[in-house]
Protein backbone atom coordinates (compact mmCIF):
# COMPACT_ATOMS: atom_id res chain seq x y z
CA UNK A 1 0.00 0.00 0.00
CA UNK A 2 1.84 3.11 -1.21
CA UNK A 3 0.83 6.64 -2.14
CA UNK A 4 2.56 8.89 -4.64
CA UNK A 5 5.90 9.75 -2.94
CA UNK A 6 6.06 13.06 -4.80
CA UNK A 7 2.82 14.31 -3.26
CA UNK A 8 2.36 12.75 0.21
CA UNK A 9 -0.57 13.35 2.57
CA UNK A 10 -0.51 12.20 6.19
CA UNK A 11 -2.61 9.21 7.31
CA UNK A 12 -4.01 11.40 10.09
CA UNK A 13 -5.43 13.84 7.52
CA UNK A 14 -6.80 10.98 5.38
CA UNK A 15 -8.47 9.41 8.41
CA UNK A 16 -10.18 12.69 9.23
CA UNK A 17 -11.34 12.88 5.61
CA UNK A 18 -12.78 9.35 5.71
CA UNK A 19 -14.75 10.09 8.87
CA UNK A 20 -15.96 13.52 7.73
CA UNK A 21 -13.92 15.35 10.37
CA UNK A 22 -11.66 17.35 8.04
CA UNK A 23 -11.93 21.12 7.66
CA UNK A 24 -12.94 22.57 4.25
CA UNK A 25 -9.29 23.43 3.60
CA UNK A 26 -8.18 19.89 4.49
CA UNK A 27 -10.90 18.37 2.30
CA UNK A 28 -9.75 20.50 -0.65
CA UNK A 29 -6.16 19.34 -0.04
CA UNK A 30 -7.17 15.67 0.02
CA UNK A 31 -9.39 15.97 -3.06
CA UNK A 32 -6.58 17.60 -5.05
CA UNK A 33 -4.30 14.78 -3.88
CA UNK A 34 -6.86 12.16 -4.98
CA UNK A 35 -7.25 13.70 -8.42
CA UNK A 36 -3.49 13.78 -8.95
CA UNK A 37 -2.74 10.06 -8.94
CA UNK A 38 -4.34 6.62 -9.25
CA UNK A 39 -1.87 5.42 -6.60
CA UNK A 40 -3.30 7.98 -4.19
CA UNK A 41 -6.88 6.84 -4.79
CA UNK A 42 -5.80 3.21 -4.34
CA UNK A 43 -3.99 4.14 -1.12
CA UNK A 44 -7.11 5.77 0.35
CA UNK A 45 -9.24 2.75 -0.58
CA UNK A 46 -6.81 0.39 1.15
CA UNK A 47 -6.60 2.68 4.18
CA UNK A 48 -10.39 2.49 4.55
CA UNK A 49 -10.19 -1.30 4.58
CA UNK A 50 -7.36 -1.34 7.14
CA UNK A 51 -9.44 0.88 9.41
CA UNK A 52 -12.17 -1.73 9.24
CA UNK A 53 -9.73 -4.50 10.17
CA UNK A 54 -8.02 -2.66 13.02
CA UNK A 55 -11.06 -1.02 14.58
CA UNK A 56 -13.54 -3.87 14.21
CA UNK A 57 -16.14 -1.52 12.65
CA UNK A 58 -16.19 0.51 15.88
CA UNK A 59 -16.58 3.77 13.96
CA UNK A 60 -18.11 4.70 10.68
CA UNK A 61 -18.24 7.76 8.42
CA UNK A 62 -21.36 9.88 8.80
CA UNK A 63 -21.93 11.02 5.20
CA UNK A 64 -25.32 10.31 3.58
CA UNK A 65 -24.53 8.34 0.39
CA UNK A 66 -27.95 8.84 -1.19
CA UNK A 67 -27.83 12.61 -0.78
CA UNK A 68 -24.29 12.77 -2.17
CA UNK A 69 -25.27 10.55 -5.10
CA UNK A 70 -28.20 12.78 -6.01
CA UNK A 71 -25.93 15.81 -5.79
CA UNK A 72 -23.48 14.10 -8.15
CA UNK A 73 -26.19 13.31 -10.71
CA UNK A 74 -27.47 16.90 -10.62
CA UNK A 75 -23.98 18.31 -10.97
CA UNK A 76 -23.25 16.09 -13.97
CA UNK A 77 -26.51 17.13 -15.60
CA UNK A 78 -25.66 20.80 -15.15
CA UNK A 79 -22.28 20.20 -16.79
CA UNK A 80 -23.94 18.30 -19.68
CA UNK A 81 -22.00 15.15 -18.81
CA UNK A 82 -23.36 11.62 -19.22
CA UNK A 83 -24.40 10.47 -15.71
CA UNK A 84 -22.60 7.58 -14.07
CA UNK A 85 -24.95 4.54 -13.77
CA UNK A 86 -25.39 3.20 -10.23
CA UNK A 87 -25.43 -0.54 -10.99
CA UNK A 88 -23.56 -0.98 -14.24
CA UNK A 89 -20.05 -0.73 -15.63
CA UNK A 90 -18.32 2.66 -15.51
CA UNK A 91 -18.54 4.87 -18.59
CA UNK A 92 -15.97 7.43 -19.79
CA UNK A 93 -16.54 10.95 -18.50
CA UNK A 94 -15.56 14.21 -20.13
CA UNK A 95 -12.10 15.16 -18.97
CA UNK A 96 -13.31 18.54 -17.72
CA UNK A 97 -15.66 16.85 -15.22
CA UNK A 98 -13.29 14.19 -13.85
CA UNK A 99 -12.07 16.33 -10.95
CA UNK A 100 -15.63 17.20 -9.90
CA UNK A 101 -16.72 13.55 -10.09
CA UNK A 102 -13.73 12.40 -8.06
CA UNK A 103 -14.32 15.06 -5.44
CA UNK A 104 -17.86 13.83 -4.79
CA UNK A 105 -17.37 10.09 -5.23
CA UNK A 106 -14.30 9.99 -3.05
CA UNK A 107 -15.84 12.19 -0.37
CA UNK A 108 -18.55 9.67 0.51
CA UNK A 109 -18.28 6.22 2.09
CA UNK A 110 -18.66 4.47 -1.28
CA UNK A 111 -15.27 4.81 -2.98
CA UNK A 112 -15.84 3.82 -6.60
CA UNK A 113 -12.55 3.99 -8.51
CA UNK A 114 -12.18 3.26 -12.20
CA UNK A 115 -9.40 2.04 -14.45
CA UNK A 116 -6.88 4.40 -15.98
CA UNK A 117 -4.90 2.69 -18.73
CA UNK A 118 -4.00 -0.79 -17.49
CA UNK A 119 -4.66 -0.06 -13.82
CA UNK A 120 -7.14 -2.30 -11.98
CA UNK A 121 -10.67 -1.22 -11.08
CA UNK A 122 -11.33 -0.93 -7.35
CA UNK A 123 -14.74 -0.98 -5.68
CA UNK A 124 -14.69 -0.07 -2.00
CA UNK A 125 -17.73 0.07 0.28
CA UNK A 126 -17.49 2.49 3.17
CA UNK A 127 -20.23 2.66 5.79
CA UNK A 128 -22.91 1.15 3.54
CA UNK A 129 -23.61 -2.19 1.88
CA UNK A 130 -23.05 -1.72 -1.86
CA UNK A 131 -24.46 -3.68 -4.81
CA UNK A 132 -22.93 -3.32 -8.27
CA UNK A 133 -22.71 -5.16 -11.58
CA UNK A 134 -19.41 -6.30 -13.09
CA UNK A 135 -18.74 -5.94 -16.85
CA UNK A 136 -19.75 -9.57 -17.51
CA UNK A 137 -23.14 -9.12 -15.83
CA UNK A 138 -22.18 -10.78 -12.54
CA UNK A 139 -23.68 -9.01 -9.52
CA UNK A 140 -21.73 -8.41 -6.32
CA UNK A 141 -22.93 -7.17 -2.93
CA UNK A 142 -20.12 -5.78 -0.78
CA UNK A 143 -20.52 -5.73 2.98
CA UNK A 144 -19.47 -2.58 4.82
CA UNK A 145 -15.81 -1.57 4.63
CA UNK A 146 -15.02 -4.31 2.10
CA UNK A 147 -12.91 -3.89 -1.03
CA UNK A 148 -12.88 -5.71 -4.36
CA UNK A 149 -10.68 -5.15 -7.39
CA UNK A 150 -10.20 -6.65 -10.85
CA UNK A 151 -7.68 -6.15 -13.62
CA UNK A 152 -8.04 -4.42 -16.96
CA UNK A 153 -8.41 -7.77 -18.78
CA UNK A 154 -11.79 -8.49 -17.14
CA UNK A 155 -14.06 -10.14 -18.36
CA UNK A 156 -11.65 -12.10 -20.60
CA UNK A 157 -9.98 -13.09 -17.34
CA UNK A 158 -12.74 -13.18 -14.74
CA UNK A 159 -10.66 -12.84 -11.58
CA UNK A 160 -11.34 -10.56 -8.63
CA UNK A 161 -9.54 -9.94 -5.33
CA UNK A 162 -11.60 -9.53 -2.18
CA UNK A 163 -10.76 -8.00 1.18
CA UNK A 164 -13.68 -8.29 3.59
CA UNK A 165 -17.01 -9.90 2.72
CA UNK A 166 -19.14 -10.09 -0.42
CA UNK A 167 -21.95 -12.08 -2.00
CA UNK A 168 -21.48 -13.05 -5.66
CA UNK A 169 -24.15 -13.95 -8.20
CA UNK A 170 -21.96 -15.04 -11.10
CA UNK A 171 -23.03 -14.95 -14.74
CA UNK A 172 -22.47 -18.36 -16.37
CA UNK A 173 -19.60 -18.52 -18.88
CA UNK A 174 -18.12 -21.99 -19.41
CA UNK A 175 -15.18 -20.59 -21.37
CA UNK A 176 -14.16 -18.15 -18.65
CA UNK A 177 -14.31 -19.50 -15.07
CA UNK A 178 -14.86 -16.91 -12.34
CA UNK A 179 -12.17 -16.71 -9.64
CA UNK A 180 -12.21 -14.95 -6.26
CA UNK A 181 -8.92 -14.46 -4.42
CA UNK A 182 -9.26 -13.87 -0.66
CA UNK A 183 -5.82 -13.87 0.90
CA UNK A 184 -4.24 -17.20 -0.08
CA UNK A 185 -7.62 -18.88 -0.63
CA UNK A 186 -9.00 -19.28 -4.15
CA UNK A 187 -12.67 -19.78 -5.03
CA UNK A 188 -13.41 -21.00 -8.57
CA UNK A 189 -16.84 -21.21 -10.24
CA UNK A 190 -18.52 -21.16 -13.65
CA UNK A 191 -21.91 -19.71 -12.75
CA UNK A 192 -23.36 -19.76 -9.25
CA UNK A 193 -24.16 -17.68 -6.16
CA UNK A 194 -22.11 -17.77 -2.98
CA UNK A 195 -20.82 -15.72 -0.06
CA UNK A 196 -17.15 -15.16 0.77
CA UNK A 197 -16.05 -13.73 4.12
CA UNK A 198 -12.37 -13.06 4.73
CA UNK A 199 -11.47 -12.34 8.35
CA UNK A 200 -8.26 -11.95 10.31
CA UNK A 201 -8.08 -15.63 11.25
CA UNK A 202 -10.24 -17.43 8.69
CA UNK A 203 -11.84 -17.42 5.26
CA UNK A 204 -15.37 -18.76 4.81
CA UNK A 205 -17.32 -19.69 1.67
CA UNK A 206 -21.04 -20.52 1.71
CA UNK A 207 -22.77 -21.73 -1.47
CA UNK A 208 -26.40 -20.97 -2.33
CA UNK A 209 -26.58 -22.29 -5.91
CA UNK A 210 -24.28 -24.16 -8.28
CA UNK A 211 -20.88 -25.63 -7.46
CA UNK A 212 -17.77 -23.96 -6.06
CA UNK A 213 -14.19 -25.12 -5.66
CA UNK A 214 -12.43 -23.69 -2.58
CA UNK A 215 -8.66 -24.10 -2.68
CA UNK A 216 -5.66 -23.30 -0.52
CA UNK A 217 -2.35 -24.43 -2.02
CA UNK A 218 -2.75 -28.11 -3.02
CA UNK A 219 -5.81 -28.66 -0.83
CA UNK A 220 -9.31 -28.22 -2.27
CA UNK A 221 -12.94 -29.00 -1.44
CA UNK A 222 -15.98 -28.91 -3.74
CA UNK A 223 -18.96 -27.11 -2.25
CA UNK A 224 -22.60 -27.40 -3.26
CA UNK A 225 -25.77 -25.58 -2.11
CA UNK A 226 -26.14 -25.59 1.67
CA UNK A 227 -22.47 -26.34 2.26
CA UNK A 228 -19.81 -24.23 3.93
CA UNK A 229 -16.06 -24.24 3.45
CA UNK A 230 -13.83 -22.89 6.21
CA UNK A 231 -10.06 -22.31 6.07
CA UNK A 232 -8.50 -21.34 9.41
CA UNK A 233 -5.29 -19.37 9.84
CA UNK A 234 -2.85 -19.00 6.97
CA UNK A 235 -2.03 -22.62 6.17
CA UNK A 236 -4.83 -24.99 7.27
CA UNK A 237 -6.63 -26.77 4.41
CA UNK A 238 -10.30 -25.88 3.84
CA UNK A 239 -12.87 -28.04 5.62
CA UNK A 240 -16.40 -28.72 4.32
CA UNK A 241 -19.47 -28.70 6.63
CA UNK A 242 -23.21 -28.18 6.36
CA UNK A 243 -24.54 -24.61 6.57
CA UNK A 244 -27.68 -24.84 8.67
CA UNK A 245 -28.79 -21.22 9.00
CA UNK A 246 -29.02 -18.06 6.88
CA UNK A 247 -27.35 -15.73 9.35
CA UNK A 248 -24.56 -14.91 6.88
CA UNK A 249 -27.12 -13.16 4.67
CA UNK A 250 -27.91 -10.44 7.22
CA UNK A 251 -26.20 -7.60 5.33
CA UNK A 252 -28.15 -8.33 2.13
CA UNK A 253 -31.59 -9.17 3.57
CA UNK A 254 -31.65 -7.15 6.81
CA UNK A 255 -32.81 -10.35 8.50
CA UNK A 256 -31.08 -12.36 11.22
CA UNK A 257 -32.21 -15.97 10.75
CA UNK A 258 -30.97 -18.45 13.34
CA UNK A 259 -31.50 -22.19 13.08
CA UNK A 260 -29.67 -23.96 15.85
CA UNK A 261 -27.19 -21.07 15.79
CA UNK A 262 -24.71 -20.86 18.70
CA UNK A 263 -25.17 -17.69 20.70
CA UNK A 264 -21.55 -16.64 20.25
CA UNK A 265 -21.99 -16.69 16.44
CA UNK A 266 -25.06 -14.49 16.65
CA UNK A 267 -23.38 -11.85 18.82
CA UNK A 268 -20.42 -11.65 16.41
CA UNK A 269 -22.78 -10.90 13.52
CA UNK A 270 -24.81 -8.44 15.59
CA UNK A 271 -21.60 -6.65 16.52
CA UNK A 272 -20.65 -6.27 12.85
CA UNK A 273 -24.14 -5.14 11.87
CA UNK A 274 -24.62 -2.56 14.63
CA UNK A 275 -21.04 -1.38 15.23
CA UNK A 276 -20.82 -2.77 18.74
CA UNK A 277 -18.53 -5.08 20.64
CA UNK A 278 -20.79 -7.72 22.21
CA UNK A 279 -19.37 -10.28 24.62
CA UNK A 280 -20.90 -13.14 26.61
CA UNK A 281 -19.63 -13.08 30.18
CA UNK A 282 -20.22 -16.76 30.93
CA UNK A 283 -18.23 -19.05 28.56
CA UNK A 284 -20.68 -21.87 29.30
CA UNK A 285 -23.46 -19.89 27.59
CA UNK A 286 -21.57 -19.15 24.38
CA UNK A 287 -22.61 -22.44 22.78
CA UNK A 288 -26.32 -22.14 23.61
CA UNK A 289 -28.37 -22.77 20.44
CA UNK A 290 -31.01 -20.34 19.17
CA UNK A 291 -33.91 -20.79 16.74
CA UNK A 292 -35.30 -17.37 15.85
CA UNK A 293 -35.78 -14.85 13.05
CA UNK A 294 -35.46 -11.08 13.40
CA UNK A 295 -36.46 -8.73 10.58
CA UNK A 296 -36.02 -4.95 10.67
CA UNK A 297 -35.48 -5.02 14.43
CA UNK A 298 -33.19 -2.78 16.45
CA UNK A 299 -30.28 -4.18 18.42
CA UNK A 300 -32.09 -3.47 21.69
CA UNK A 301 -35.14 -5.42 20.50
CA UNK A 302 -33.05 -8.40 19.40
CA UNK A 303 -31.05 -8.50 22.63
CA UNK A 304 -34.23 -8.24 24.67
CA UNK A 305 -35.56 -11.43 23.05
CA UNK A 306 -32.22 -13.22 23.43
CA UNK A 307 -31.93 -12.27 27.08
CA UNK A 308 -35.50 -13.39 27.77
CA UNK A 309 -34.83 -16.79 26.18
CA UNK A 310 -31.53 -17.45 27.95
CA UNK A 311 -32.14 -15.52 31.19
CA UNK A 312 -29.40 -12.97 30.57
CA UNK A 313 -28.95 -9.31 31.47
CA UNK A 314 -27.53 -6.53 29.31
CA UNK A 315 -24.77 -4.29 30.64
CA UNK A 316 -23.71 -1.41 28.39
CA UNK A 317 -20.29 0.23 28.61
CA UNK A 318 -20.18 2.80 25.81
CA UNK A 319 -20.02 0.80 22.57
CA UNK A 320 -19.31 -2.40 24.49
CA UNK A 321 -22.22 -4.66 25.47
CA UNK A 322 -21.86 -7.48 27.99
CA UNK A 323 -24.44 -10.26 28.24
CA UNK A 324 -24.30 -11.68 31.74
Amino acid sequence: MQQDPNNPVSDELLTGYLYDEATPEERAQVEAWLAASWDNRHYLSQLAFLKRQSMGLSRAPSVDIEAEWQALQQRLAEDNVLPLPRRSGLRPLKLAAVAAVLAILLAVPLLLLWRKGDKPVILSAGNRVVTDTLPDGSVITLNRFSVIQYEAGYPRKREVTLEGEAFFKVQHDAAHPFMVKAGNVRVKVLGTSFNVAQGKDSTEVIVETGKVEMRRDQYAVDLRPGQRGLALGDTAPPVKTRQEDLLYNYYRTHRFICKGTPLNQLVVVLGKAFDREIVIADPAKQALKLDAAFEDRSLDEILAVVCNIFDLQVETQGKRIILK
